[in-house]
């Protein structure tokens, strides 16, 4: 195995004796806290932030779903992401290769390779950042203004880019 190949792929043996699609578990869960919550179909959908197809796909499809809707899955049921990744049959390689600089690589969509950082803490973030928001707009500013101002971005780091070519603007 690769440095890049930090999800685990299901053996053949392992798959064989999988009857149900690796995604199951995982909607399974969903759905439990959607009614939990009493959440309608559609809003809950709308809450994790990816498409209906996408979320009805996880009861059929014969592939473990990607990273990116594992992963908000996981963040809007509460659970963490290595559990999520257990329940649709994977688990992370969490010990990358020591010069690398990274705490974790996960081999992503089309080959892309996606750093995680062990101790981010989503919702924690996003309370900071609506707090920079707000800050900034009863400002007259921006969040990316917000951001320069308090030493945390520069503005070079600011720009969108296409698959994480700097300069390359969308």
């Amino acid at each position: 195995m690769t440095h890049c190949d930090s999800i685990r792929r299901m053996t053949d043996q392992e798959r064989e004796r999988r009857v149900e699609p690796p995604g199951l578990p995982l909607w399974r869960a969903a759905e439990r806290k959607r009614a939990e919550e009493g959440v309608q179909k559609f809003e809950w959908i709308a809450q994790i932030g990816i498409g209906r197809k996408s979320y009805d796909r996880l009861t059929t499809q014969e592939n473990p779903p990607i990273t990116r809707t594992v992963r908000k899955i996981a963040d809007r049921i509460g659970m963490a992401y290595t559990d999520a990744l257990r329940l649709i049959g994977q688990t992370l390689d969490d010990s990358p290769p020591a010069d690398s600089g990274a705490d974790l690589i996960v081999q992503g969509p089309k080959g892309r390779i996606l750093l995680q950082v062990k101790d981010y803490r989503r919702e924690e973030a996003e309370r900071q950042i609506q707090v920079l928001r707000k800050a900034a707009g009863e400002a007259g500013k921006t969040l990316g203004d917000a951001l320069v101002i308090v030493g945390l971005a520069e503005p070079e780091e600011l720009r969108l880019t296409e698959n994480g070519d700097a300069g390359k603007t969308r």
